[in-house]
């Protein structure tokens, strides 16, 4: 799928005069196998240096590492650790022609007008931040622990940034029209999530124009499926932001719909990277089936993020235009991929989606 992101990015690239330059790391599952490490050496320092990274898929489900972990996964959270990309943006957007697979049938369950909300979640705590690969698991052991620690610092700053990303969204809530910004949490049994919902309300009373709110977690599951008109952006801890997000993306059509930005900020030092949520899907590596659109809204959050970091709004003109493309495609039904009800291959997809770039549509 990435291959088909950067076919569009090479595309705006000479469309919009970007002067984007690609250097391409191979890593992940796969490599490991082949090569017995992740990445090639040095790649880290790379990443570090990049004005902004665009990542595929990294899994293999054969390749592990010595101490049981995924191959890759050192990559993700090295990556994500490394350069301290706290805040994992995701939106969730129903772009018209779009149907939804439910009971093996794909039916129009949701109007795209109601589905338009990011959730933002912490990116560096939580479950998720344990020591990877310092805590194996032995044949023997007949208890693990995993450690949930929430801070002060860290939940101050996610909730910050979701207030600041709700300023320049140019979107609100479907049902009302406002600004609003929605924690969720389990605040009613983890001293965690009461110290995030503290700071949240604090935070929440320094941006007046903005309405604030909270949920329990378990109820937002059922919530956002019923009413997902009520939502704007959202902000969470890691491990429910990560569960909450696939939720979340079949409201979209899919994970194959649902792209991600994993950032610092948006100052002219900020780093980022961006991916589709998704994993790997080794039932049809090879295939040619999978889904592009992810990596290429992917891509065109990049694009987006780039244009305020680096102050140049020709790239978020790039970033409108592959949206725009993205949706005149799904409205053209005739190249939707297998989880959209179609049966267009990727590549096909991603050179469509070029010719409709091309034409000046």
């Amino acid at each position: 799928m990435v291959s088909e992101g950067i076919k569009i990015l090479n595309c705006v690239n000479d469309l919009f005069d970007l002067n984007i330059e690609i250097t391409e790391i191979e890593g992940g599952g796969s490599y490991y196998l082949q090569h017995g490490q992740e990445w090639p050496d040095g790649s880290f320092e790379i990443c570090n240096e990049a004005d902004a990274i665009f990542l595929g898929a990294i899994g293999h489900p054969k390749a592990r590492l010595p101490d049981n972990n995924i191959a890759g996964a050192n990559i993700v959270l090295g990556l994500r650790l490394g350069l301290d990309l706290y805040a994992n943006i995701r939106p969730t957007k129903l772009y018209a022609g779009v149907k939804h697979k439910v009971s093996s049938k794909f039916t129009e369950v949701w109007e795209p007008s109601n589905i338009n909300f990011t959730i933002i979640r912490e990116n560096t705590e939580g479950l998720y931040s344990s020591p990877f690969g310092k805590q194996p698991i032995n044949e023997n052991d007949d208890e693990v622990i995993d450690t949930r620690s929430i801070t002060k610092q860290n939940s101050q700053r996610i909730i910050r940034l979701a207030f600041q990303y709700s300023e320049e969204k140019k979107s609100v809530a479907p049902i009302d029209g406002k600004k609003r910004v929605t924690a969720i949490h389990k605040n009613n049994i983890l001293r965690g999530c009461q110290l995030f919902t503290r700071e949240f309300y604090s935070i929440a009373s320094e941006y007046s124009n903005i309405e604030s709110n909270d949920i329990l977690v378990d109820a937002f599951t059922q919530d956002v499926l019923r009413s997902p008109e009520k939502y704007s952006v959202c902000v969470t801890t890691n491990m429910f932001g990560d569960i909450l997000t696939d939720l979340s993306s079949v409201l979209a059509g899919g994970m194959g719909m649902a792209p991600s930005g994993q950032i610092n900020g948006w100052s002219p030092d900020s780093q980022g990277l961006f991916e589709s949520i998704h994993g790997s899907g080794s039932d049809i590596a090879g295939k040619h089936l999978a889904n592009p659109i992810a990596a290429i809204l992917a891509a065109s959050m990049m694009l987006e993020w780039l244009s305020r970091k680096k102050g140049l709004p020709k790239f978020s003109q790039a970033s409108i235009k592959i949206e725009k493309a993205v949706q005149e495609l799904l409205l053209e039904r005739k190249y939707l991929p297998i989880d959209l009800g179609g049966t267009a291959k990727t590549e096909l997809i991603g050179t469509r989606l070029s010719d409709i770039l091309n034409t000046g549509f």
